[in-house]
């Protein structure tokens, strides 16, 4: 017996963005989410958002800010900060990162996340979607290779197809078959959570510190992101190779022994309240495939680095959306009937997520000397296009690179980093 057409698992951006599209062709949908309603985060999340070319397109409004492929409204309520500001810090001090001179122009935003959840969840009810809190999905029900539904609280949920938003933890990718591997490594992060801050223009953006003589764990660093102009975040990240914390002291020690070095970041801490702590792991390892029997992978259950932007989350979930209502309209959801989906791996949007994925495990990777040498050779350079710019404008900007000194100096570590 049939439940439902669809079942999806987790009330996220990409989860809520699916059940709304295919609630709207009248397919019978539930989405399922642990926790206990709509509008919860409950890891770290820098929550911006930005266009891509070709790809991700913003129109301003009276309103806000549409994005055009999912016609999704972001209110002005929605929109904490234009950040224009990127970072990284090394041992010696020195910095490099990029500065965009106006992020409001380049619509590159900041939201607030439970807003935009609440009011992705009520657009999916609206239009008839089930959404269904504090239930425990605890595995996928496959009968002859092909996935069947779900055990929810106990309980078997049958459905046409599965849908996974499920987030970091990947168990459903991994259960449907679309990884052949265990992670290459792991990010473990915990994050201190600060209000009351009254950030100033130029405190506002992203900081990151990298070096082991900082944290005292190799691989890590310390990263400061604001929300909007009154909060901010405090985080550590570890590189592992394996899934446990094995170090003496806890995380948090680490992360408040790190924070007591940084003036700045010793002025933040004090000068703010801590209301928030959460932590979480992401495992490093990219998917062979985005489809099975049954089963659709979405955002950040099946995404490069362990987690994917909130832009191609909530993008990915229409599709899957889309890919779901043709195979319902054939009544063929096998893998054969769901592959479309697959572009994705090859897409330019996975690439994007990659080359962040490949920056940030090297940096971690990389020695307090070659941090040093790293920054040394881009110190003073707006590294703005490989972040934010198009194919053409990452060529332009590397053929611009090429011919300075220092560059081709240290020319074999930075191949490393792209």
């Amino acid at each position: 017996m049939i439940n439902h057409d669809v079942i999806i698992i987790g009330a996220g951006l990409a989860g809520l963005t699916a059940a709304y599209n295919l609630a709207k062709e009248e397919v019978d949908v539930k989405v399922f989410d642990r926790l206990p309603k709509s509008g919860i985060l409950d890891h770290p999340c820098g929550c911006m958002v930005s266009p891509v070319p070709n790809s991700i397109t913003f129109k301003n409004s009276s309103e806000g800010i549409l994005y055009k492929e999912v016609d999704f409204l972001f209110t002005e309520d929605m929109i904490l900060e234009y950040p224009g500001k990127m970072e990284f810090i090394m041992p010696n001090g020195c910095k490099f990162g990029m500065a965009i001179e106006n992020p409001q122009d380049e619509q590159i935003f900041q939201i607030d996340k439970e807003k935009v959840l609440i009011e992705l969840a009520e657009r999916a009810e609206r239009e008839g979607a089930q959404l269904e809190y504090g239930t425990n999905v605890s595995k996928l029900l496959i009968e002859k290779g092909q996935v069947k539904g779900i055990l929810a609280s106990g309980q078997q949920v049958r459905s046409h197809l599965v849908l996974s938003g499920e987030g970091l933890s990947r168990r459903f990718s991994y259960q449907a078959g679309l990884f052949d591997s265990d992670p290459e490594a792991y990010i473990f992060s915990y994050a201190v959570h600060l209000l009351d801050l009254h950030l100033k223009k130029e405190e506002i953006g992203q900081i990151g510190y990298f070096g082991e003589n900082l944290v005292q764990i190799p691989k890590s660093s310390v990263i400061f992101h604001s929300y909007g102009d009154d909060k901010a975040l405090i985080l550590i990240s570890v590189l592992l190779d394996e899934y446990k914390w094995f170090f003496d002291k806890s995380v948090e020690e680490y992360l408040l022994n790190a924070i007591s070095k940084v003036p700045f970041l010793e002025e933040i801490y004090k000068r703010g309240k801590a209301y928030e702590k959460n932590a979480c792991w992401m495992k490093i390892a990219k998917p062979k495939k985005l489809v099975d029997h049954g089963f659709i992978g979405m955002g950040d259950s099946v995404a490069p680095l362990g987690h994917s932007s909130n832009s191609i989350a909530m993008l990915m979930g229409k599709e899957a959306a889309n890919t779901a209502i043709e195979a319902l309209q054939t009544q063929d959801y096998s893998y054969s009937a769901l592959k479309s989906y697959n572009k994705w791996l090859e897409s330019d949007l996975f690439g994007g997520v990659e080359f962040e994925a490949k920056l940030i495990m090297t940096l971690l990777n990389f020695s307090d000397s070659d941090l040093n040498k790293i920054c040394n050779a881009f110190e003073g350079i707006n590294l703005e296009p490989f972040f934010i710019g198009s194919r053409w404008d990452i060529i332009k900007a590397s053929l611009k690179l090429l011919f300075k000194k220092r560059i081709l100096k240290n020319w074999k570590l930075i191949r490393q980093l792209f």
